[in-house]
């Protein structure tokens, strides 16, 4: 869709079955109805130049569609819901829907306050004496301190949390193997015990070179078609 606040409506309205496409010529199902009017409601803040709903009578079902403020249409139909990409992700979207309305509360555990490190130092400057009647004595229960962030969108959530499990890491990408230095070459590609290899035939020669071409070429629009055609067929990705 190309848009979050769309692809949000489709697990919302629950388009998940056939028949929720499925109306007579001259009159579309309700949820399509409602669809089409939900996005007309993002289209003057998303920039949306068209929506529409309309009847597909090759497969005698209803869709909408938009076209978003760079000229390119996008597409809800029977296609996109009955995918298996679609499919799972409005599955998982079942499992936390119940817990998606904010505000958003995240807690965490402070680190150790100034107060009890300065409670240790006095403990170090006290007499054996002193030592004694504070074992004697029955120990304070130390106080745990929280945290406490607000979100008010999964938006802010999603970033905070990635944000968070961030820290202390270091992330790097290569352009290729040479701009690594061999620890990390290594690390990443040399190990036998952690390597995998894998063995690439061309049996079509014809159809490599076109590949090749429409990937590697000058034609930037072929090449952009062929991304958003295929994308969501890919199994296996070298990242």
């Amino acid at each position: 869709m190309r848009n979050e606040r769309v692809t949000e409506l489709i697990p919302k309205l629950d388009l998940a079955k056939r028949a929720d496409f499925e109306g007579e010529k001259k009159a579309p199902p309700k949820k399509i109805e409602r669809l089409e009017k939900e996005i007309k409601k993002l289209q003057k803040e998303e920039g949306f130049k068209s929506v529409e709903s309309r009847f597909d009578e090759e497969h005698n079902l209803w869709e909408v569609s938009f076209v978003n403020k760079h000229g390119a249409e996008h597409t809800i139909n029977w296609v996109l819901s009955s995918s298996a990409e679609c499919r799972q992700l409005i599955s998982k979207y079942k499992l936390i829907e119940p817990y998606m309305e904010p505000p958003f509360v995240v807690e965490t555990l402070a680190k150790a306050s100034a107060g009890a490190a300065e409670g240790s130092e006095d403990e170090s400057a006290s007499t054996d004496s002193e030592k004694a009647e504070k074992k004697a004595a029955k120990p304070a229960k130390r106080k745990t301190e929280t945290e406490v962030v607000e979100k008010l969108n999964v938006r802010d959530l999603r970033d905070y949390v990635i944000n968070e499990g961030r820290k202390d890491f270091t992330i790097q990408r290569y352009k290729g193997l040479g701009e690594m230095t061999a620890p990390q070459l290594w690390e990443t590609t040399m190990d036998p015990e952690r390597r995998t290899l894998l063995s690439v035939r061309l049996e079509d020669i014809t159809e490599c070179e076109t590949i090749f071409t429409t990937l590697m070429g000058e034609d930037v629009e072929a090449r952009r078609k062929f991304i958003e055609e295929n994308a969501l067929d890919v199994k296996n990705l070298d990242i």
